[in-house]
């Protein structure tokens, strides 16, 4: 009940997506930092969870577009951080901690690129958590250094894979009662030629739309 047919589109597969790697994986706790690198479907969602299914959490986006970190204050995200493209990602892991004050619990990369990955691995705490959400693409940035911090830190690192269909429900309800705000992650409902040309716009980055795209009509 109380779930249009739009929120429930949107919700597979980028809201369990985050679920399952906020929540279940990440291992989520009342007043936990939050850290979402890729503020695209699935990161912008991570940040809408994060806000929750727990308690008094700190969330901050980082992303290279101002608009998806806009969509990202507005879904509740308490700091935004702009990466430069081609910038160092130690960069922008010292802007993350320095934008919430204090030491990253859980970073999530939603990104799947080398540059999102090594921000969020720097930014997490010692004894933290970097979730790896979904299929990264080849990351050759990484190197020894990046596990022998992992080591050194003894941060907690675990990969995120979709969503079990054992998390619907718990999704649904929280849609339906009004906690999650899913309907706030809809930019755009489309027809079907309109939703295929979103698609092929997707490879060119100047023509990004922040938020989630929902083809409705047909």
């Amino acid at each position: 009940e109380n779930v249009s047919f739009a929120a429930a589109a949107a919700v597979g597969c980028r809201v369990t997506t985050a679920y399952r790697a906020v929540v279940e994986q990440g291992k989520l706790k009342d007043n936990a930092t939050v850290a979402v690198f890729g503020a695209g479907g699935v990161g912008l969602s991570s940040v809408l969870v994060a806000k929750t299914f727990a308690k008094n959490t700190q969330v901050l986006a980082v992303d290279i577009s101002e608009a998806a970190l806009a969509t990202a204050s507005a879904l509740g995200a308490d700091a935004t951080v702009r990466m430069e493209v081609g910038a160092d990602p130690a960069d922008a892991a010292e802007a993350a901690k320095a934008a919430l004050g204090k030491p990253i619990d859980i970073t999530i990369d939603a990104g799947g690129f080398t540059d999102t990955a090594r921000a969020a691995l720097l930014a997490t705490r010692r004894g933290g958590t970097y979730v790896q959400v979904g299929l990264p693409l080849s990351l050759p940035g990484f190197t020894g250094d990046h596990l022998a911090r992992v080591a050194g830190h003894e941060i907690h690192v675990v990969g995120s894979h979709g969503a079990a269909p054992s998390a619907l429900p718990t999704v649904l309800d929280a849609i339906s009662d009004g906690r999650l705000a899913v309907s706030d992650l809809i930019s755009r409902e489309l027809d079907l030629e309109e939703g295929a040309k979103a698609l092929m716009a997707m490879d060119n980055a100047t023509h990004a739309h922040p938020g989630v795209s929902v083809i409705t009509r047909f």
